[in-house]
């Protein structure tokens, strides 16, 4: 397994992000008000108290750890499952949910049955993927996963997000189409709370990916920025996992006709 960490949003191409599975910083303000309180609060008493005894949880989930067996993972339902075959990258995404699935059963592997199997001098021990853990995979893959469909890194989307509703806003006000509304990089580090390297940075890629359009102004005004087009920039999702309801009636009625 390699872990790689950056300050970079855009540091990979789009062929090596989809390599990884991506967990992003949440940059939003609400989030910053979150991070502000825990700083406080580790000067407080209870702070105190729980700095003290963090490394005690730490060692209890390493000891944790350290009760999981290197078993093998089977997954009798596998030639049910699906995954959306619509884009190259599937190819390696599809790999990811199955991982996921795996990793699942096995974290449950003291819940389970450790079963056997032999073929010739081998004989393996494996435990078996459940419904259950393939719902639970459902709903990580369509909030994990999903993040390697889009084609902006995700602190660049959340910036868009915010412009977009800044557009909106402004064209309630000004009584005309969101995509008529122009705001300069002051306008948007005032409104959003964003630093100037943020929106220099996450700006030029929404311009270079047709996200937002730019013009450049002449007597030395600065350039301003509008949307592309107001209705686009929905977050893609990860569509075509298998229902786990449908999965269940199905296997029903395979029982069922047996």
């Amino acid at each position: 397994m390699i872990v790689l960490t950056t300050t970079s949003p855009e540091v990979f191409d789009e062929e090596t992000r989809t390599r990884f599975v991506q967990l992003t910083m949440d940059e939003s303000v609400a989030q910053t008000r979150a991070v502000l309180e825990r700083q406080r609060r580790a000067h407080t008493l209870a702070g105190v108290l729980e700095n003290a005894t963090a490394e005690i949880v730490q060692r209890q989930h390493h000891n944790a750890q350290r009760l999981l067996r290197p078993l093998a993972v089977v997954n009798p339902f596998v030639e049910q499952l699906t995954y959306p075959s619509d884009r190259l990258l599937h190819r390696r995404e599809q790999k990811k949910y199955l991982a996921l699935i795996n990793s699942i059963a096995l974290l449950h592997q003291h819940q389970r049955e450790v079963k056997r199997a032999t073929r010739g001098d081998v004989e393996i021990e494996y435990v078996e993927v459940t419904i259950d853990d393939i719902a639970l995979a459902n709903e990580l893959a369509k909030d994990v996963l999903s993040r390697g469909l889009d084609e902006l890194a995700p602190p660049v989307h959340g910036l868009y997000d915010e412009l977009r509703a800044l557009c909106v806003k402004r064209a309630d006000e000004l009584k005309c189409n969101p995509d008529d509304v122009q705001l300069s990089r002051r306008e948007i580090r005032e409104a959003t709370g964003w630093s100037d390297w943020q929106v220099r940075n996450y700006c030029w890629k929404l311009v270079e990916m047709e996200y937002l359009y730019t013009t450049v102004n002449g007597n030395g005004r600065p350039c301003v920025y509008s949307l592309a087009r107001a209705d686009e920039g929905e977050r893609q999702t990860l569509r075509g996992l298998t229902d786990v309801a449908e999965l269940q009636q199905r296997l029903v009625a395979h029982a069922s006709s047996l």
